[in-house]
């Protein structure tokens, strides 16, 4: 399982705030988790956030959860993801399909079947801090038997109470955000990020 840190809890602060978190993040990736990587959920224009994430694209991978079609520069970014009736028309190897919580998936199993990676929300998408639901979880076996090279990531409330359920559900990549912060802001992030990958 990989983990992937979202600078969401810091999108709406300095953007020297946010360099200091990406600096901290890729440290860690360099030192102690070869893996990680960075999530951008990125709702609305913040040219100077999209730059500066792009000056990092050469040290870290970047997950992009797009809310609507946007030209980013694919060069910069691992995965461009959109929500599922938005049908991405990146490369194969660049575009993503996000199933907000609650998605039935019956009318877009051409889309499941043809898209590498996969993002299942366990909380409803664009609002940061929301609860793990447990329920989403349904989506997973449902993705795999339809396409079993998909990716597949858990964005949403992910921590160390929950993860072990998403280790069992065979989820390869998980988003967590408020919970690298709070571990961040307390000085644990390392430590914090390992026990994710352990517990």
């Amino acid at each position: 399982m990989q983990i992937s840190i979202s600078v969401e809890p810091y999108l709406g602060l300095d953007i020297s705030i946010l360099t200091q978190y990406l600096d901290k993040i890729v440290r860690l990736k360099e030192s102690q988790v070869p893996d990680l990587s960075v999530h951008f959920d990125y709702f609305r224009t913040n040219e100077a956030v999209l730059q500066l994430l792009k000056s990092y694209a050469d040290k870290i991978d970047i997950y992009v959860h797009l809310m609507e079609p946007m030209a980013l520069g694919e060069q910069h970014f691992k995965v461009v993801s959109m929500d599922i009736a938005q049908k991405p028309a990146f490369g194969d190897e660049r575009q993503g399909v996000v199933l907000d919580l609650g998605c039935d998936v019956t009318g877009y199993k051409a889309t499941i079947k043809s898209t590498k990676y996969i993002t299942i929300m366990t909380v409803k998408c664009g609002k940061s801090g929301q609860n793990f639901n447990e329920s989403a979880l349904v989506l997973v076996p449902q993705i795999r038997a339809l396409n079993p090279q998909a990716v597949i990531t858990v964005d949403g409330g992910v921590n160390e109470t929950n993860i072990s359920l998403l280790k069992k559900a065979g989820v390869d990549i998980v988003v967590v955000g408020n919970y690298a912060r709070k571990a961040y802001e307390t000085g644990t992030l390392a430590i914090s990020i390992n026990r994710l990958l352990r517990d």
